[in-house]
């Protein structure tokens, strides 16, 4: 191999492993997937799988919520969230409560949302006497907008 192609090959490595690195930066849009967050003071710990079956349903699958504390009797709260074609924020459409205390088994349900227009993203908040968490979500891989 000659001295140039060698710098030719190396120059290609270089940028691929570059494309790469500026590939992983952007997350995915639009995925079915988990989401997770914990209460700002970590007393609180939640998650779901966000199932878009379609542009206007989502179902809110595997929810789990775990009060997380050492015998300050604060509820544990996960948050469900939506946001639709045209709206300028979220809205709620459920939430759930871990309300046995700190010895109790976490919360575990499953439950739908479905609208006349589409939804854009789905997502929770997890909150407890903290405060609640910032929005997780993922974006609706069936929207077309």
């Amino acid at each position: 191999m000659t001295r140039r192609n060698a710098v030719v090959r190396a120059g290609m490595a270089a940028a691929a492993s570059g494309l790469t690195l500026l590939g992983m930066a952007v997350p995915a849009s639009a995925v079915d997937g988990w989401v997770s967050a914990e209460s700002p003071n970590g007393q609180a710990y939640g998650k779901t799988y966000l199932n878009f079956t379609s542009s206007t349903m989502v179902r809110f699958d595997d929810i789990y919520l775990n009060d997380r504390c050492p015998g300050d009797d604060v509820r544990a709260r996960i948050e469900l969230y939506i946001r639709r074609t045209g709206d300028t924020g979220w809205q709620k459409v459920g939430e759930r409560e871990d309300i046995g205390g700190c010895g109790s088994d976490p919360l575990r349900d499953s439950t739908y949302f479905s609208s006349t227009l589409e939804i854009d993203d789905a997502g929770i908040k997890v909150c407890s006497k903290g405060g609640c968490s910032p929005m997780q979500w993922n974006d609706n891989p069936h929207w077309v907008g």
